[in-house]
């Protein structure tokens, strides 16, 4: 694609709500779970697995992504990446004896929905914003560093 030197169309400009990923092997990505994508470009429910890169929530409207029997790429997943506006950026996350002093610091997720100020294999979920108890915290995913 050459560089732009006139007006586009929407169609050449277009910024998409969702962003389609294949899923890895053997696995199943329920309606609004989180998701990483590995080395290879696949998506997967996001873990405290090393190499996942948290990229966005699955957005299957009513259903699941589900390749438990399939190789990967084998289904097709949409994923609303994570963005600026606030529905895309922020996310609320369990967590184990959160206290005040979390605020700002990077957490990584030690499951699907639990993150912690561990590094674990290195999987960040974002920066702590507010800490709603010690059990539950909102997250800016837009801060992974």
């Amino acid at each position: 694609m050459s560089a732009v030197n006139s007006d586009q169309t929407e169609s050449s400009t277009k910024v998409y709500d969702t962003i389609p990923y294949l899923l890895a092997a053997s696995v199943q990505i329920w309606q609004y779970q989180t998701v990483g994508i590995d080395g290879n470009g696949y998506a997967n429910p996001i873990s405290n697995t090393s190499g996942l890169k948290f990229v966005g929530y699955n957005l299957n409207p009513g259903i699941f992504a589900n390749n438990t029997s399939g190789t990967a790429g084998a289904v097709q997943t949409n994923v609303r990446p994570i963005g600026n506006a606030v529905e895309d950026r922020f996310f609320v996350f369990n967590a184990s004896s959160a206290t005040q002093s979390w605020v700002n610091s990077l957490v990584y997720f030690t499951d699907s929905n639990t993150v912690s100020t561990t590094v674990g294999n290195g999987v960040a979920a974002g920066r702590v914003t507010q800490l709603l108890s010690a059990s539950v915290v909102v997250v800016d995913a837009s801060r992974q560093s």
